[in-house]
């Protein structure tokens, strides 16, 4: 699915915050998704900021997120596609304003020009190979 694809293209870091816009409204359905999807991972830690709209997704110290945090935030991202809503999520080791933004059901690639052949390759893979999985769950899982 392009979600998981699109998240890869964040270096992983060792915090990750998914900003949810202000302007995201929800309905109750939906939110009972992201409440089942992140209620059911009980490893997370992450701190969830209402007043802000923001989830801090925190790794162990001095270690990256590890590959269930990752899938989570991808699946975060598809459900924002799904439902046409708001946000924006960054990594510890986003550099030059490096960010993925969703909004009404697009993804955008947010950074300087030194970003932009990543995600055009990213593009391109996906749709070489639509049902391949993303590079970066390659590595987690070992099965490259």
């Amino acid at each position: 699915m392009f979600a998981h694809h699109a998240a890869g293209w964040l270096p992983a870091g060792k915090w990750k915050i998914f900003q949810i816009d202000n302007s995201s409204a929800f309905r109750g359905d939906e939110l009972r998704f992201i409440d089942t999807l992140l209620g059911s991972n009980t490893d997370l830690d992450r701190e969830i900021d209402v007043g802000s709209r923001s989830l801090l997704f925190d790794g162990a110290a001095n270690a990256n997120l590890d590959v269930s945090t990752e899938l989570t935030i991808a699946r975060l991202i598809y459900l924002f596609l799904l439902f046409e809503q708001h946000a924006y999520v960054v990594s510890s080791a986003s550099l030059n304003g490096q960010r993925l933004g969703v909004q009404d059901g697009v993804i955008y690639f947010e950074s300087d020009v030194f970003y932009r052949p990543i995600a055009d390759q990213l593009i391109r893979v996906f749709e070489s190979e639509p049902l391949r999985l993303p590079s970066w769950m390659d590595r987690f899982l070992d099965i490259a």
